[in-house]
């Protein structure tokens, strides 16, 4: 859905790439009646702070939000008029979020679950 792997050099700019895809994907695991959904973080090649996610679940107008991380500070207070439906779609499912961090002898993962 998004990641540098996918993009070629010239395209590596987290002031437009987005999480639109990861939005879309997690949009079609509920609507599929999921029940626990793992998303797994880093080396997106994005920075928007989940913007283009939240436009691909309907929180807010995707022209707005999935612009990239350089959109980000022209958004309003009212970017998001349909974040707590949003939320409301993810009653009875367990995120699980996955990432990889590394420390100076070895990479790590850490799992966080809610729900």
């Amino acid at each position: 859905a998004c990641g540098l792997h996918l993009l070629g050099a010239d395209e590596r700019d987290p002031r437009l790439t987005s999480t639109f895809g990861v939005g879309q994907l997690i949009d079609a695991a509920l609507a599929a009646g999921a029940t626990r959904i793992v998303v797994g973080l880093g080396g997106s090649g994005t920075n928007d702070a989940g913007a283009g996610l939240l436009a691909a679940l309907g929180a807010g107008d995707p022209r707005a939000l999935a612009r990239g991380g350089g959109a980000l500070g022209a958004l309003g207070d009212d970017a998001v008029p349909g974040l707590a439906a949003t939320l409301d779609r993810f009653a009875g499912v367990d995120l699980v979020i996955a990432f990889r961090w590394s420390s100076r002898s070895t990479p790590r993962w850490s799992v966080t679950v809610t729900g």
